[in-house]
């Protein structure tokens, strides 16, 4: 059958840590990191022996970046832990520990510890501490993000839609065709100038649509130390999303 990859079997790539997906619309074989997990996205037409020499050529990128990954994941699993006595999560940049007291679900932060009213005896206990520390991580991104709108968007003349927060996979954050600002959810656990710094970029776009030396100058207008603040949410991209994926299962 025209297009079929012959004697392709996904799962053996699994077992070397790798997600495996075939993609109609893919001209070749590539590799891509997904912050914790690495893709090997395979054309329609090559058969399993191909997709196999190349992982193989590929072993030692592939190592590196595993590597890098397991490292990101275990940190993430030290700085966010739910289901222990002693949780602990981190609130832009700090350890945070978690205290539950009986009372109405709400949160309440006192210097670096969370007090979160919550029945620790229900059986879901985890999750549902989890879901009112996501609204309370929510809340603290939004609130950080209106106090700093009013300054930069009387600095550029012009106003955006609104702020959302979101839990973002590949994205720090996003202008909509409306104008409205994206933040990814994960930006609360690192310091606040990176989030800044985010907001700063969307922000920008409201006048350059693009990414030419035009709009970089905008950004730096808003936030001059742009270089070190887009450096540093590159590296920890993986560690974010190690956390975001914690926070949803629970953990």
């Amino acid at each position: 059958m025209k297009g079929a990859n012959a004697g392709l079997d996904l799962a053996e790539f699994a077992g070397l840590g790798l997600y495996a997906r075939t993609n109609p619309r893919s001209r070749r074989l590539r590799l891509a990191v997904r912050s914790t997990r690495i893709e090997l996205v395979i054309p329609p037409g090559l058969d399993a022996a191909t997709v196999r020499q190349f992982v193989d050529q590929h072993r030692d990128w592939i190592e590196k970046h595993q590597q890098t990954q397991r490292g990101d994941i275990d940190r993430a699993t030290v700085a966010l832990d739910l289901r222990a006595a002693d949780a602990v999560v981190p609130l832009w940049g700090q350890r945070h520990r978690v205290v539950t007291v009986a009372g109405p679900p709400a949160v309440r932060v006192d210097g670096s510890t969370l007090i979160v009213g919550l029945d620790r005896q229900r059986a879901d206990a985890p999750k549902a501490l989890a879901r009112l520390l996501r609204a309370e991580l929510l809340r603290q991104l939004r609130s950080r993000a209106m106090l700093q709108l009013p300054q930069w968007q009387a600095q550029l003349g012009q106003r955006c839609a609104g702020v959302r927060v979101r839990a973002m996979r590949s994205l720090w954050g996003s202008l909509s065709p409306a104008g409205a600002v994206s933040l990814n959810l994960g930006l609360v656990f690192l310091p606040p100038r990176l989030a800044d710094y985010v907001l700063a970029h969307e922000l920008a776009h409201l006048r350059q649509r693009n990414h030419r030396p035009a709009f970089w100058r905008v950004v730096a207008e808003l936030y001059p130390d742009w270089r070190r603040a887009r450096a540093e949410l590159r590296a920890e991209h993986g560690y974010v999303q190690a956390l975001l994926d914690r926070l949803k299962a629970g953990d």
